[in-house]
């Protein structure tokens, strides 16, 4: 008998597996960046095809196997259209799922992460999002990650932007530049080596 276990994920990724099958790089609540396969979802018949979209937050039971995890059920908690139909926001989050899928190796939870990811979505996919907006959410969510991990620390010009309880919305209010931002960024990538 296998535990189940119950968390919310972001889609941020997925790969085709065999003939109906699919691989799902998830970063989830409970259990940070994972893949997980789902059996038989691209089949039509199949019911968690219209839950399992890339840029989703999700809930989702998983059991694990001898070598990966396993999705049994899921359901939506959150799906973004606006997103999905904006060039430049699907582009910025599938650079962000690359940075992801590059920084987290293993399987470490950090809510941090979690949230902001769903928070970066959800500021995202409002109606007009202006294309100043979509760069700024960006590179905060970068440097937010790059912190999270340990890459950037809490400096006094950062602080601000680092703040658990930082609003996207708050992004217009914020007195560093955007060129610092992205000088620390650089600067934390290349020290990482990754």
């Amino acid at each position: 008998m296998y535990h189940i276990y119950h968390t919310e994920a972001y889609i941020i990724g997925h790969r085709n597996s065999g003939e109906a099958d699919r691989i799902f790089y998830l970063y989830t609540k409970d259990f940070g960046f994972i893949r997980a396969k789902a059996q038989g979802v691209r089949k039509l018949e199949s019911k968690l095809r219209f839950t399992l979209q890339t840029y989703s937050h999700i809930y989702i039971d998983l059991v694990r196997g001898k070598d990966t995890w396993r999705i049994t059920s899921a359901g939506s908690l959150s799906y973004f259209p606006h997103l999905s139909r904006n060039a430049l926001s699907l582009q910025i989050m599938a650079q962000i799922a690359k940075l992801v899928k590059r920084l987290c190796a293993g399987e470490e939870a950090n809510q941090n992460i979690f949230t902001d990811l769903v928070d970066t979505a959800t500021y995202l996919n409002r109606d007009t999002v202006t294309h100043a907006e979509q760069k700024s959410a960006e590179l905060t969510l970068v440097l937010r990650i790059l912190h999270n991990l340990g890459y950037i620390g809490a400096t006094d010009e950062l602080s601000h932007y680092l703040k658990d309880e930082f609003e996207l919305s708050d992004i217009d209010h914020a007195n560093l530049s955007k060129k610092t931002i992205l000088f620390e960024i650089n600067r934390a990538l290349k020290e990482s080596q990754l």
